[in-house]
């Protein structure tokens, strides 16, 4: 039997849901029961709105982890609410760090012509967006015109009836426990908010707080990112100078000659540290031009497998000491190639250099040059340790080196070379790639666009 009065009263919700009461069915004689459907009924359309509310929620939430811009959320947030909550109108104003003045920052309104525009500024000392945002509370006002004629002098008031709003409610916007401004809502009909889900506005307003402040946190990591590329582009500069004025010195004492081989010694090691200060400080130059976005390409046609050649022999020296093969594979030899040869060849002696550290005594280097597709495809290889295949990934990024390290202790690595070496492939329109090889080793290749 009470199996049978509830499946009565699922039956009955079900079709108050649905709108189609069959005129046949009836509760009559039950009014425990009538109760009991609409309880469940009220209960039932709760449920169903919470649910999109949260699902609504969640997709703005993961437009936020997409890495949206600021606006571009907004404008989602703008159309997707419109089918749980009404409004004709959002606008969003931002105070400045003192807290004194609010500034409108973004706005999007049915009306033909938005009246408080970007930018548009009033003082907050003695206004009612002040008692709003120490209370922390938000404020419905259903009818704007009769707030205008109690409050005459309220400029942004008279601005939104202007625009055709009717009624509002406002949201403090909150970030990390602090004001940062202000979420309006508001409507072309009285009344609009009267019986407003008040938490529902407060949930999208707290979503705001959040993109605004990651927004500022990110403008501010941008700005101190820039300072320290030109700190150490003025640094690296101004210990160039004095750097070279003491390799010009020490060059100048070995011409003189008659150095007595106790000081001749010392002399050569000054020299060699010195070159390696003036090496480390190129590279940190580099690092400054990349990061500024003002490295710039000499370019020029030229056949690759000349200039290969040259590079390669130019650099048979370092691999002297552990033995070490260089064999050039080139099936390509009167291609020419539109490139900057002095940065390529920047390129080539990092990743020929870096194939020397990592490699032990008495193996091979190969390095291969072909046509592929509408690219110059060059591979240097080598026999070495090879690199864990989790950290490949974050090779080329700055200051960041593999956990393998260099055969002897003498060799180092900075961590730059690698991401300067992309950087300056990317700057002629190609890319940079490295994998493990099957047997043993690493092969890094980049990719230069043929001339067309």
């Amino acid at each position: 039997m009470a199996d049978t009065r509830w499946q009565k009263i699922f039956d009955y919700i079900d079709q108050m849901k649905t709108g189609n009461i069959d005129p046949q069915f009836s509760l009559e004689g039950h009014d425990e029961l009538v109760t009991i459907s609409q309880h469940l009924s009220s209960l039932a359309k709760t449920i169903e709105t919470n649910t999109i509310e949260s699902n609504l929620i969640l997709q703005i939430t993961e437009k936020i982890s997409e890495g949206l811009l600021p606006s571009d959320i907004f404008k989602y947030i703008y159309q997707t609410f419109r089918s749980i909550i009404p409004y004709n109108r959002i606008g969003i104003a931002l105070l400045d760090p003192k807290k004194e003045n609010l500034s409108a920052f973004w706005a999007k309104s049915d009306a033909p012509t938005i009246q408080i525009y970007v930018g548009y500024s009033a003082k907050m000392e003695g206004s009612s967006l002040q008692k709003i945002l120490e209370a922390k509370k938000p404020r419905i006002l259903n009818n704007l015109e009769q707030y205008l004629q109690e409050h005459p002098t309220s400029e942004s008031t008279g601005l939104i009836v202007k625009e055709g709003m009717k009624s509002s409610l406002t949201c403090p916007l909150i970030a990390l426990g602090n004001p940062i401004g202000f979420m309006f809502f508001s409507s072309v009909l009285f009344n609009t908010f009267r019986d407003a889900h008040v938490e529902m506005f407060l949930k999208i307003a707290s979503l705001v707080s959040n993109i605004i402040e990651k927004s500022r946190l990110y403008e501010n990591l941008q700005e101190l990112d820039s300072l320290k590329t030109k700190f150490l582009g003025i640094a690296a500069h101004d210990l160039r100078n004095p750097l070279q004025v003491i390799k010009g010195n020490i060059d100048f004492m070995e011409m003189l000659g008659d150095i007595p081989p106790n000081q001749k010694e010392t002399i050569q090691t000054i020299k060699r540290q010195t070159d390696k200060m003036i090496d480390l400080i190129k590279t940190f130059l580099d690092v400054s031009v990349i990061e500024s976005g003002h490295l710039t390409l000499n370019k020029a046609n030229i056949p690759f497998q000349k200039f290969l050649e040259k590079s390669i022999e130019d650099l048979r020296w370092l691999t002297k000491g552990k033995n070490i093969q260089i064999v050039l594979q080139n099936n390509e030899p009167d291609v020419s190639v539109s490139f900057d040869p002095v940065r390529i060849d920047q390129v080539l002696n990092n990743l020929i250099s870096n194939a020397v550290k990592f490699s032990p005594s008495n193996t091979t280097i190969t390095i291969q040059a072909k046509k592929e597709n509408s690219s110059m495809v060059v591979s240097v290889s080598d026999e070495g340790q090879g690199i864990p295949k989790e950290e490949i990934k974050n090779l080329f990024t700055f200051f960041t080196t593999s956990s393998t390290k260099p055969l002897l202790q003498k060799e180092s690595s900075t961590g730059l070379g690698l991401a300067i070496s992309k950087k300056i492939i990317e700057a002629h329109s190609g890319r940079m790639e490295a994998k493990n090889n099957d047997l043993k080793g690493t092969t890094f290749t980049f990719y230069l666009p043929l001339v067309s």
